[in-house]
């Protein structure tokens, strides 16, 4: 028999886990939108996990880049989106790659030794790279969808029609003869 406060630690410790798992999909409905994953680069099961791994690395690195920007900005890093921050970056690594020098990325990275050493780093490169078109849209709660309409072609929603055979299915049909 279980003791009472362990029914209580429980429930606490499937709180806490339930939380995790939303926080892990949420990062997954960030992933799966953020970096187009509608498409699969491959067919094997190793294809599927070599671009899993690569965009869990990439969106950490964009995580780590949205803490620093939002810093430069004084906003907090959730205010910072996460689409719009990729897209700027990755539009800057192309130009980086057509544009700049590698060698020049390379001996930067080389004078980079301790964990302190690339914060430092990244703080002074992205201090001054921050863009208010980075900002999330403000939500707007009042926005609702609009009534549905019936299409022209007769096409219809299934639930819709089976809500509405069941509701003629339950309601007996009164005839004219049993009105009088």
């Amino acid at each position: 028999m279980l003791h009472p406060g362990s029914r209580f630690q429980m429930a606490g410790d499937l709180l806490e886990t339930y939380l995790l798992r939303w926080g892990i999909e949420k990062m997954f409905q960030v992933i799966t939108q953020v970096f187009c994953l509608q498409q699969l680069i491959g067919c094997t099961p190793r294809a599927n996990i070599f671009q899993a791994a690569f965009c869990f690395v990439i969106y950490n690195a964009i995580v780590v880049t949205r803490s620093y920007v939002a810093q430069a900005g004084k906003v907090k890093p959730e205010e910072v989106s996460t689409a719009k921050l990729f897209k700027d970056v990755q539009e800057e690594l192309i130009a980086q790659t057509k544009l700049g020098s590698a060698q020049a990325v390379g001996r930067t990275m080389k004078r980079v030794k301790t964990q302190e050493q690339m914060k430092g780093l990244l703080k002074d490169l992205l201090a001054s790279r921050w863009r208010a078109s980075w900002r999330k849209t403000p939500s707007n709660p009042r926005r609702t969808r609009g009534r549905t309409q019936r299409v022209r072609s007769g096409r219809t929603n299934v639930f819709k029609e089976l809500q509405k055979h069941r509701l003629t299915r339950a309601a007996p049909l009164v005839t004219d003869r049993q009105r009088r």
